[in-house]
């Protein structure tokens, strides 16, 4: 009895060194995908602060587009403009990257390959792939939850915990290195549109 203890503790131990060699070989695979790019366009629905469907084009160096269904706001590293259609107004700022907030640019980009692998499932045709921070979270990340495919081990979902609460992320496409310029991150003055400049 004794012995068969010893076997199915072994095996168990085996099981899990198993799973998290699994669970760091996939976040390998897929942080040299994301470290690798320089752009990224996401299409998306997020579940907070409230339900949305979202597009973003982002480039390093803090350059992004994001198209909300209110407003879209575009930010060149160092302007941000804030633009509704509907309001016809587009208030521009200084960009401060150390007030900004997490974004799913910055969380695919960097942040992911930053996590560690902690535990690997599988649910249907998905992995679920659990991350931590080593150290201290970044932007109060406490842990993010991948849903990447089996088949083409693209991201489908991401699971966010953080301070403020659970936030998801369901991605429809996403496009890595995508041929973008700089231009396309700074708003184009529109014939009718109230200016309302808040930069010191």
């Amino acid at each position: 009895m004794k012995s068969l203890v010893i076997l199915l503790c072994v095996l168990f131990n085996a099981h899990c060194l198993l799973a998290q060699d699994d669970a760091a070989t996939l976040h390998k695979k897929i942080s040299d995908q994301l470290s690798s790019a320089q752009t990224v366009k996401v299409e998306a629905t997020i579940s907070s602060p409230a339900k949305a469907n979202v597009i973003i084009t982002a480039k390093r160096t803090n350059k992004f587009v994001l198209q909300l269904p209110d407003r879209t706001i575009y930010c060149n590293g160092k302007d941000v403009w804030n633009y509704s259609a509907k309001a016809k107004s587009v208030t521009v700022s200084g960009f401060n990257p150390k007030s900004s907030s997490l974004s799913v640019e910055k969380l695919l980009l960097d942040i992911i390959s930053r996590y560690s692998p902690k535990s690997l499932q599988t649910v249907g045709k998905s992995y679920q792939l659990l991350l931590e921070p080593s150290g201290t979270p970044i932007f109060g990340v406490k842990s993010i939850t991948l849903s990447i495919d089996k088949k083409s081990t693209s991201i489908t979902a991401i699971a966010i915990v953080g301070e403020q609460g659970k936030q998801s992320w369901k991605i429809k496409t996403l496009q890595l290195n995508v041929p973008v310029t700089d231009n396309t991150f700074t708003y184009k003055p529109t014939k009718g549109v109230e200016l309302i400049d808040m930069r010191e």
